[in-house]
């Protein structure tokens, strides 16, 4: 599943078309694939493109005044909500809180990738640090 801003599914632009597309294939490179938490941090088309093995035409960002954050996760596969996540700026990097709500058993130890992205104005040069919760 893939979410964008506070937790909502992705919407129809283009951006979020592209995103969810890449996100949802194996296109995406994540250094931390297939288990851990990670977030990645894009501030120009150039890096963009290195993160997605697709040759999809990547859409207009304006990277000079913004950053794009992929995060992923994951989590039990059964029904689950993603609720509040917010970016706090830290002295040596940002914190990525996500809560997500899960319901149902997770007995049968499948796990699902939730994919978060977000646009957010320019950040400084600090790692983003993902701290998920997870309540039933």
């Amino acid at each position: 599943m893939v979410y964008e801003w506070g937790g909502t599914p992705v919407t129809s632009s283009p951006l979020s078309v592209f995103l969810t597309k890449e996100l949802n294939s194996t296109t995406f490179h994540s250094t931390n694939y297939p288990y851990q938490d990670s977030c990645i941090v894009i501030n120009s088309r150039e890096e963009c493109q290195a993160a997605f093995f697709s040759k999809e035409q990547l859409p207009e960002v304006d990277f000079q005044n913004n950053t794009l954050v992929i995060c992923q996760t994951s989590a039990a596969d059964t029904s689950y909500k993603l609720g509040h996540v917010s970016l706090k700026e830290k002295p040596d990097n940002y914190e990525l809180q996500m809560t997500i709500f899960a319901e149902g058993s997770d007995a049968f130890c499948m796990i699902m990738h939730i994919y978060y992205w977000r646009l957010f104005p320019k950040l400084k040069d600090k790692k983003i640090i993902l701290k998920p919760t997870i309540k039933k």
